[in-house]
């Protein structure tokens, strides 16, 4: 539920035209790591990207406490590749 609903905020972003895979790392109960591929819009600027990132950081602190980390890896295309794909190295 978690993955599902992490995704679902990030995809509402302005900015984000794509969510590829979010995966999670719990550590104990109350701390999970979250990695997740993101496309974002090619005519925005890194500044902005920078400013969408901190939003869904935010967001996700606020909506789920137990995130403690987040890792946001910029990726065009994220969203339209098979399951798992989006974390290949060499891409």
């Amino acid at each position: 539920e978690l993955v599902q609903d992490l995704k679902a905020m990030i995809e509402a972003q302005g900015g984000v035209v794509g969510v590829g895979d979010v995966l999670t790392l719990h550590n104990a109960p109350d701390q999970i790591t979250a990695m997740v591929s993101v496309d974002f819009d090619d005519a925005i600027s890194a500044h902005e990207v920078e400013l969408i990132v901190h939003r869904i950081e935010q967001e996700a602190a606020a909506r789920w406490p137990m995130v403690k980390r987040m890792f946001i890896r910029p990726q065009s295309g994220a969203g339209s590749f098979a399951p798992g794909a989006a974390w290949t190295i060499g891409r």
